[in-house]
């Protein structure tokens, strides 16, 4: 019994799975490592209060898109954050990239968790976090990968471990 051309055909793409599978986890664990250490360079910037440097992570046109279905972009971000950013002291800020997934050939996905723990000079004895999960949208350039677009998905802050209610950037 002759076998129809098919079924080599299938056998043969079934095996290039099984033999893809690992390198394309591979892929997406280079992908995720490439971007956690963009985070950890934005975390240093961060911890060093430098806010243009944090910037330079993004893209010229990123933008923020807050679950309250509010949109600003960086420029609007930096001018909203820069005097609370300032005022913060002993900053512990920590990025984790959770996932990351190729969105065709220069494009990512990832979802992260932030988190950033520090004191003020204006209140001082109190210590204050803010936790935050967040979906990003990234594009490779010629300096590396650069930030698009980030989703807000959650985000607690706190004072001595109490809940505050965060003003949304304006």
């Amino acid at each position: 019994m002759k076998l129809p051309w098919v079924l080599p055909l299938a056998a043969f793409m079934v095996s290039l799975v099984f033999l893809a599978g690992p390198a394309f986890a591979d892929d997406q664990g280079d992908l995720k490592t490439q971007i956690q250490q963009l985070f950890d360079q934005v975390a240093a910037d961060f911890q060093k209060g430098d806010l243009k440097a944090v910037l330079s992570a993004s893209a010229p046109n990123a933008v923020i898109v807050y679950k309250n279905g509010q949109t600003i972009d960086m420029v609007q971000w930096e001018k909203a954050v820069e005097k609370d950013v300032a005022d913060w002291q002993n900053d512990q800020t920590k990025y984790v990239v959770e996932k990351a997934w190729p969105i065709g050939e220069d494009q990512a996905g990832a979802v992260y968790s932030e988190s950033h723990e520090f004191t003020r000079s204006s209140d001082p004895g109190h210590k204050y976090a803010i936790l935050a999960q967040f979906q990003a949208k990234l594009t490779k350039t010629a300096q590396g990968w650069r930030f698009l677009e980030f989703q807000e998905i959650s985000i607690q802050t706190t004072k001595d471990g109490q809940p505050l209610s965060p003003e949304p950037a304006k």
